[in-house]
C-alpha cells in the first residue's frame, strides 16, 4: 500500500514538473515576435470629439473626457493625428519614436485661445457672435480662454461723438488648439 502511495506520487510530481518547463517557454499573448512591447494611452482633454490616426490609419474615434489605447507598436517613429470627428480639422499631431517598451502617453489638451489687442486708440467694447465679452483699454490685450472649435463673427464696437459704433469686426475660424489673434488698430 505505502509502495503504491510513492508511485502516485512520484507519477503526480513528474507530470508537474514537466507542465512547469513546458510554461516557461510560453510568450505572452500580446507580445510581438521580437519581444518588443509598446503602447500609446490617448487622452482626449480638448472638448470635442476626435478621431485619432497613427501613421495615417484610423485607430478609433475618442470621445471628450477619456482615454483609448493603442497596442502593440512597431519599434519605429509615428505619426498621430488627430482630427475633429468626420471633418479634415487637424486638431493636434505629434510624431515619436516609439524606441523603449512600456507606455507612451498622448494627452490632446485644452482649447483654442483668442487675444485681442487694442491699438484703436480708445476703450473698445468686445462682441463675439453677438453676446459681450468685455472691454479692452487702449494699449491693453484681453484673452478668451477655452474656445471650442468653429467659427466666430467678433465686433469691437466704441463710443465716438457719444454715439456707440462698430469700428472693426472679423471672423475667428478655429480649426485647431492655438492662439489665435486679433489687433484693432484706427
Amino acid at each position: 500500500m505505502k509502495i503504491q502511495y510513492v508511485r502516485y506520487t512520484i507519477t503526480a510530481l513528474s507530470l508537474l514538473i514537466g507542465l512547469l518547463f513546458s510554461c516557461t517557454s510560453c510568450k505572452s499573448v500580446t507580445s510581438s515576435d521580437e519581444g518588443f512591447e509598446a503602447r500609446i494611452i490617448v487622452s482626449n482633454n480638448c472638448g470635442a470629439t476626435l478621431d485619432i490616426y497613427m501613421d495615417d490609419n484610423l485607430q478609433f474615434t475618442i470621445n471628450t473626457d477619456s482615454s483609448e489605447t493603442i497596442d502593440n507598436l512597431a519599434e519605429k517613429e509615428h505619426t498621430l493625428k488627430a482630427f475633429l470627428t468626420g471633418t479634415n480639422y487637424l486638431v493636434l499631431t505629434v510624431s515619436f519614436d516609439a524606441t523603449n517598451e512600456g507606455d507612451y502617453e498622448w494627452n490632446i489638451a485644452g482649447q483654442a485661445t483668442i487675444v485681442i489687442t487694442n491699438k484703436y486708440g480708445s476703450t473698445l467694447y468686445i462682441y463675439e457672435s453677438g453676446e459681450y465679452v468685455g472691454s479692452i483699454e487702449d494699449d491693453a490685450a484681453v484673452s478668451i480662454s477655452e474656445v471650442p472649435f468653429g467659427s466666430f463673427y467678433m465686433e469691437a464696437t466704441a463710443t465716438e461723438s457719444g454715439n456707440t459704433v462698430v469700428v472693426a469686426s472679423t471672423t475667428i475660424t478655429v480649426t485647431e488648439i492655438m492662439e489665435y489673434t486679433w489687433t484693432v488698430t484706427k
